[in-house]
């Protein structure tokens, strides 16, 4: 494999991947019907009269301690996912490197990114499971306590140290609370995650307005809610802004409860915010709270239903899809004065005469101070640690030290920068000590996942990058997500972005129960609120439902998921 050994410039082309599995916490745990793993295995042995393996057992798996290259090959199994565009894995040249630096051989099983929780639970379900998995998907954390706890999974408590593992070993210590976070509350370590810490400002909706329909009406830029509530009467008093003959102008529109156009970040002028991924929790002095329940949030209701009462929201926030939605913003004559959504470039491309290369008619609106004296907040996309729990090895593996050691190899930093952005050269290249920038085809458009997995696998492998480790420089054009990134990181309370230890069996259960229901009443309470206001009078009833909802009891368990984390 090619290797540079001098530290700026030089890198090690031993390279593997991951990328940013979206881990769910609730899919549905059916495949072994409840049945312990040796029930399973005893049933599918009757069935079908196949010899069980048994050796390993979540131990060092054979006695030898031979480091790579191994002096006898030695061949695993390992299924993998991938999308359907993507290079196969064992096509991939870092695969085909990392054999010829170890020894160790992989079959490869490939599962498709749409069959893998079908492919997983038939393998579980039939009492076979290949040495290891790997990839998007494979276990979401429920799943991952659920079969560690029913012994079908190794664990690596016993060789995360530098003997064994010495590159993750070293990130442990580099990002304080990542042990803690993929630690079981039954104390052990089932699968190996994804961790960027190089992601963590990065914004989830973002705020914009037709800075064109500002100087049509005479105001500046607003900083406060008072100004943004002024600002948005001024657009709809103001007539025909667009210049269409048609009265279709709207002042404030976004969709309800959406991650990347939605309302939540915009109530951060209270002094705290959600985001659909935090499942509405968040720090406040300290402790853990359910935001729907604090009077913030009704602080929240009082101005949004303040704006809906006049005229200034988009009527039809609660219903619009993706795509009508898309439709409604990105139109070459504008019709909305403000604008919730992912980046501004988007809305900016279609205007006529707009030069990518300047700022845009849609401008960044930073986030609003309210009159309640706080500093204004805003929801970062991920929490600080980007856990993905992507690779899992079997109790029953013949090959679990070998296998331990081969994962290891993928947290090597040189190679975790590269498994994350792409092959050093070709799709990111090194311009300063640990400053990297991505490169850009010929004609200035971006690498594609799929063209990068000829090397790597990116989304669906392991790497490993700790806070200070490296810079990823981003091209920070007006309008871009990377200039929304500059503007709003200075808001980005990391407080609001709730990281949690794994759930135990009991806690997920608890979680499946609890969550949906009060998720369901706060939606269309919240709605109701916004549409038909009386908040005030109507606010104890409403928090009276939380508690009938058992909201004390869900925040009682998010706290003791939380003390088990050194993550925040």
């Amino acid at each position: 494999m090619v290797m540079r050994d001098e530290r700026r410039g030089m890198m090690k082309r031993q390279t593997l991947a991951a990328g940013g599995l979206a881990v769910t916490m609730a899919l549905a745990l059916s495949a072994c019907g409840g049945q312990t793993k040796e029930e399973t295995k005893a049933e599918a042995a009757a069935a079908t009269a196949t010899e069980q393996a048994a050796a390993g057992k979540g131990t060092a798996g054979g006695e030898t301690k031979d480091v790579f290259p191994l002096s006898d090959s030695v061949t695993v199994t390992i299924a993998g996912a991938r999308d359907d565009s993507e290079t196969p894995l064992g096509d991939r040249q870092f695969f085909k490197d990392m054999e010829e630096k170890t020894n160790l051989k992989v079959d490869w099983i490939d599962w498709p990114q749409s069959q893998v929780v079908e492919k997983r639970n038939l393998a579980f379900a039939g009492g076979e499971l290949p040495d290891a998995m790997m990839g998007n998907f494979i276990l979401d954390t429920a799943s991952l306590v659920k079969y560690g706890a029913e012994g079908w999974l190794m664990t690596w408590n016993d060789y995360i140290n530098e003997e064994y593992m010495p590159n993750f070993y070293a990130l442990c210590q580099r990002a304080p609370g990542l042990l803690e976070s993929i630690t079981a509350a039954d104390g052990n370590i089932y699968g190996l995650p994804q961790f960027d810490y190089s992601i963590t400002d990065v914004t989830n909706d973002t705020l914009i307005i037709n800075t064109e329909w500002l100087e049509k009406v005479g105001m500046d830029m607003p900083t406060t809610t008072e100004e943004f509530y002024q600002v948005l009467k001024a657009f709809k008093e103001a007539g025909d802004l667009n210049g269409n003959g048609k009265a279709d102008e709207i002042p404030f529109t976004f969709r309800y409860n959406d991650g990347n156009n939605g309302q939540l970040s915009f109530m951060g002028f209270t002094g705290l915010a959600y985001n659909n991924q935090h499942e509405r929790i968040c720090y406040k002095d300290g402790q853990i709270v359910y935001v729907p329940q604090q009077e913030e949030y009704k602080e929240f209701l009082t101005y949004m239903n303040k704006l809906y009462s006049e005229g200034l929201v988009d009527p039809e926030v609660f219903t619009m899809t993706q795509a009508a939605y898309n439709a409604k913003v990105k139109t070459s004559e504008p019709t909305c004065g403000v604008i919730s959504i992912w980046s501004a470039a988007g809305v900016n491309a279609p205007i006529p005469g707009n030069d990518p290369e300047k700022e845009g008619v849609y401008q960044y609106v930073l986030p609003l101070s309210g009159d309640n004296g706080v500093d204004p907040v805003w929801i970062p996309r991920y929490t600080p640690y980007n856990r993905s729990f992507c690779f899992v090895v079997s109790a029953d593996t013949k090959y679990a030290e070998e296998l331990v050691r081969w994962a290891d190899l993928h947290y090597d930093l040189d190679t975790s920068i590269q498994n994350s952005k792409g092959l050093i050269g070709t799709y990111i290249q090194e311009v300063g000590d640990r400053v990297y920038e991505e490169l850009k085809k010929e004609d200035g458009s971006a690498y594609t996942s799929a063209e990068k997995s000829e090397f790597v696998t990116l989304d669906d492998g392991m790497y490993g990058i700790a806070a200070g480790d490296c810079t990823i420089k981003q091209e920070v054009t007006p309008g871009s997500k990377a200039a929304a990134n500059e503007l709003y990181k200075k808001y980005l309370n990391p407080n609001h972005a709730y990281t949690y230890a794994l759930m135990s069996e009991e806690e997920a259960k608890q979680d499946s129960i609890l969550k949906q229901p009060l998720k369901d009443y706060v939606d269309q309470r919240t709605a109701d609120f916004i549409t038909n206001g009386n908040i005030d009078a109507r606010w104890d009833e409403y928090l009276s439902g939380l508690d009938k909802l058992d909201v004390d009891k869900f925040v009682e368990m998010y706290s003791e998921i939380a003390s088990r984390s050194k993550v925040n």
